[in-house]
């Protein structure tokens, strides 16, 4: 979802750009100031968008087979020793429980980053709408403000409409 609204506010900053270019009036200097502060409000939504979603390394617990195999070999190391397999299936199971903590606590520590840089990032994404709908006041005010130019007539046109010196 912020992915799909960043790509309307991009184009909807985008498309007031162009506006930019103005004659200075009270609904430019707004427009300036509202376009601006939307630019940096996305700018800091994207960046935290990226980060919550890149960047970061989960711990991933061992694959079963090898599990297996551990145990396996964990139970054949007690039994030539001659001590009780049963003393090996309670070392995999501590194994297996200090594995699950080790990574279940880096993961938890990797969320919590994400998190933030999400939070941040929809924080971010809030602002630049509202930003972007308080510029379109500005925007259409000063888009209605603005003066077309005369158009220019055609070389033919104005010679016709004036009398021409010299023919007598």
């Amino acid at each position: 979802m912020p992915v799909g609204l960043l790509t309307i506010f991009g184009g909807a900053i985008g498309g007031m750009v162009p506006a930019l270019w103005w004659v200075p009036s009270a609904s430019g200097i707004a427009l300036i100031v509202l376009a601006c502060a939307a630019t940096i409000s996305f700018l800091f939504a994207l960046y935290h968008l990226i980060r919550g979603y890149h960047g970061h390394t989960y711990r991933a617990l061992p694959f079963p087979l090898d599990c297996k195999k551990y145990r396996d070999e964990l139970r054949a190391w007690y039994a030539a020793q001659g001590m009780d397999p049963a003393s090996a299936d309670a070392e995999f199971r501590d194994y297996i429980e200090e594995q699950c903590a080790v990574a279940g606590d880096h993961n938890s520590r990797v969320n919590v980053v994400r998190s933030a840089h999400l939070y941040q990032a929809n924080t971010a994404v809030i602002c630049c709408g509202l930003l972007v709908l308080a510029a379109l006041v500005p925007f259409w005010v000063h888009r209605a403000n603005l003066t077309t130019p005369e158009p220019i007539p055609a070389v033919g046109a104005a010679q016709a409409a004036s009398p021409q010196e010299g023919t007598r």
